[in-house]
């Protein structure tokens, strides 16, 4: 709880299964009240998903190179620019591949927002 009390940014990671969620709507006010800037991170979700959600007002990145390059940038500040991309160049491709190895179940990328899954509908998916 401390932590929270001294961010100075909150990343928000929004997928299908809670963009919806009360619960994640109440930490982005609650970080907006305090004027700590909130930035959703898109897991497998469009940023046009976010139309009828309140976090459509909010700058989004999606979870791919060009998004976290963007994250780097809002949250980089004071960061040399040729050091980090330097760094991400390296760092980058052991990432993806940790993105690419989630597994959800194949129904999840097919999903129209109004049938969202909820975590009790996800099942384990065996390698």
């Amino acid at each position: 709880m401390k932590r929270l009390k001294t961010a100075n940014i909150a990343l928000l990671c929004v997928t299908r299964e809670n963009l919806d969620s009360p619960w994640l709507l109440f930490e982005a006010g609650a970080f907006l009240i305090r004027e700590i800037p909130v930035v959703p991170i898109l897991f497998r979700v469009k940023s046009s998903e976010l139309e009828n959600s309140p976090l459509h007002y909010l700058q989004s990145v999606e979870l791919s190179e060009g998004g976290i390059r963007r994250l780097l940038g809002i949250c980089g500040d004071g960061l040399s620019t040729e050091d980090t991309s330097k760094t991400f160049a390296e760092t980058y491709p052991e990432l993806e591949a940790k993105i690419r190895a989630i597994r959800v179940p194949p129904e999840w990328d097919k999903m129209m927002p109004a049938n969202r899954l909820y975590l009790t509908d996800i099942k384990v998916i065996p390698n």
